[in-house]
């Protein structure tokens, strides 16, 4: 279930109290990545980091109606204090990690693997090829080995999962086929994402590299059963320029804090490097240190239904339309700034 549905109970109360706090925080903890990807150059940023109590101050702003935080970067385990972080982190709260993978075992050895792991519900890995060649010219390193080895560690103490980017270089039903079988061995989800750099080169051809695997799932049958015993959203995609109309609740319930401490109402601005070089500063909110009290400006209410509208270009193209098309306007929520 999507967890916005799942939090429905709390959406009601806090319309009913009439203010925003957020169920939903992710944290961007380093800039800093080994990976180059060619989605992405947030490599090339400024190398900032934010601090554990920054990150424990602003949990606790929001404890009472927190219910997910999420750790991602860069690469949030290349974070030099993410073992201080867990160990003093609140125990009633659920935690995931979303990682490429890229770290060695010195950086992260057994037992902070076995501590983290047992901490979060699930930490998510970004790899977006099951062969060594395809792998490197997205992610711009040759170390697949090393993600899949990772990915093995941690399923030993939480559920993990594979998240892969669609691109032009993984966009083929023998990719796709290859990736199932691979990371089969290691995790039992897979979920597919477009990326917006690449929105306007491959929506016809996703669709129909979907429509040929449907057809493979009949005419082969080892790959039938992967399929079978795996969870995946690839079979049920509605690519996002379909739906371009829907509105967004995104920014009424979560946000985004990155290294530099900006927050943001999304993840989906900073995503990729079609963004990168043109991202607008002012559609971030504030800094995190003036966060309790911005929230409670006209100013903020303003730009909440900026994006609710989607009257931003950034908006367009972002994977949220399908996990919203049917739901949005069922939550009264919203209506408290409209």
């Amino acid at each position: 279930m999507n967890k916005w549905i799942a939090h429905i109970a709390l959406l009601k109360r806090l319309y009913k109290e009439k203010r925003f706090y957020p169920i939903s925080i992710q944290f961007n903890l380093t800039n800093k990545c080994w990976c180059r990807c060619i989605m992405c150059k947030k490599f090339t940023w400024p190398q900032e980091i934010l601090s554990v109590d920054t990150i424990l101050n602003t949990i606790n702003m929001f404890r009472d109606t927190i219910e997910t935080v999420v750790f991602s970067g860069g690469e949030p385990f290349l974070y030099p204090h993410i073992y201080e972080l867990f160990k003093k982190l609140p125990d009633d709260i659920e935690y995931g990690i979303l990682t490429s993978g890229i770290f060695s075992a010195r950086e992260i050895d057994s037992e902070k693997v076995k501590l983290i792991g047992s901490k979060c519900r699930w930490v998510r890995f970004s790899i977006d090829a099951a062969d060594i060649n395809t792998y490197e010219k997205i992610r711009g390193v040759s170390i697949l080995e090393l993600a899949l080895n990772n990915l093995e560690r941690f399923s030993k103490y939480t559920n993990t999962r594979v998240n892969v980017v669609l691109c032009k270089e993984n966009l083929s039903v023998e990719q796709i086929k290859l990736m199932f079988k691979v990371f089969s061995k290691y995790t039992n989800s897979i979920y597919f994402f477009p990326v917006h750099t690449f929105i306007d080169q491959i929506p016809t051809e996703v669709n129909e590299v979907i429509e040929a695997l449907k057809k493979e799932l009949d005419n082969d049958l080892e790959f039938k059963s992967i399929v079978a015993n795996m969870n995946t959203n690839l079979f049920n995609m509605l690519f996002p320029n379909q739906l371009k109309s829907q509105k967004c609740i995104v920014p009424f319930i979560h946000f985004i804090v990155d290294a530099d401490g900006l927050v943001w109402p999304c993840c989906r601005v900073l995503n990729d490097n079609d963004y990168y070089d043109r991202v607008d500063k002012n559609l971030s909110y504030c800094h995190v240190r003036e966060l309790d009290n911005y929230i409670k400006t006209e100013e903020f209410r303003t730009k909440l239904l900026t994006y609710f509208d989607k009257q931003t270009k950034f908006c367009e193209g972002c994977d949220r339309y399908q996990e919203f098309n049917y739901t949005v306007e069922q939550f009264t929520y919203t209506k408290v700034f409209i």
